[in-house]
């Protein structure tokens, strides 16, 4: 399956798109695209976890 996301941080449209089989490794897969974390609130794995599975879109 096909998930994607917008990039979380202000002003910034860049979209992350990948390949996944399950919710939690797209978000696993998402977490490591959006590195390096450009004007990323200072947030924990779990939070950001959180926040991505809020975020994303199945396509």
């Amino acid at each position: 399956m096909r998930y994607e996301m917008n990039c979380p941080a202000p002003g910034c449209r860049d979209i992350y798109r990948v390949e996944a089989t399950t919710d939690t490794d797209a978000v696993e897969k998402l977490l490591k695209r959006m590195s390096p974390r450009h004007q990323m609130p200072p947030l924990s794995e779990d939070q950001l976890r959180a926040m991505i599975r809020r975020r994303m879109r199945r396509t």
